[in-house]
């Protein structure tokens, strides 16, 4: 998996939606698709489940992404 990769399946655990990452990423919806297509059978991982239309992320999908620091109260 390369950084295009990770900040895709990121973009998508985000928004909640392929179009959107499509519209802020500057890239095709389809593009988008196979993208998570190539991570998921490269990694053999599950990252989306699709929900009544809108697809929500896996626990697998939150292994790849880097964590986030807390910010202070």
């Amino acid at each position: 998996m390369d950084i295009r990769q990770l900040k895709v399946i990121q973009t998508v655990c985000k928004t909640g939606s392929v179009t959107e990452t499509a519209r802020m990423l500057h890239v095709s919806q389809p593009a988008i698709s196979k993208t998570v297509r190539q991570v998921e059978e490269e990694t053999g991982l599950t990252l989306f489940e699709n929900i009544q239309g809108r697809i929500f992320p896996t626990e697998q999908a939150h292994s790849l992404l880097p964590v986030q620091p807390a910010l202070p109260t």
